[in-house]
């Protein structure tokens, strides 16, 4: 029993090498792409709807789930394209014949960022 429990760990721990390293090799390789994109909002005002040319982030982080050394069980980290840095923008638009001001988000520079509920 006590053996089968030793090699299950050297297991797992060589599976964590080998993953950590085709991960640093994929990084190597653009796979961590993230970065401003360029999108559009659907923002209704009144009976009026508006497609607003705005921008937010895209792209790929990297994640891992690596095993427990205390207990049965892996520790999961991830990340998540998200901006870092973002400007409020202001626009006038007509609707039925009254003008009406629409606050809009612009990403302006995006990274990879620990992920909270809801990214």
């Amino acid at each position: 029993m006590m053996l089968s429990v030793f090699k299950l760990v050297v297991i797992m721990l060589l599976f964590t090498a080998i993953t950590a390293a085709k991960s640093k090799n994929r990084m190597s390789y653009g796979r961590r792409d993230c970065k401003v994109h360029k999108g559009y909002l659907l923002m209704q005002r009144a009976k009026c709807t508006f497609k607003i040319p705005t921008f937010g982030c895209r792209g790929g982080c990297l994640s891992s789930a690596k095993p427990f050394s205390h207990r049965i069980g892996f520790a999961s980290s991830c990340s998540c394209c998200a901006p870092i840095e973002s400007i409020i923008k202001e626009r006038e638009v007509n609707c039925e014949g009254v003008m009406k001001t629409i606050r809009y988000p612009v990403a302006k520079k995006c990274a990879c960022r620990p992920c909270l509920n809801g990214s």
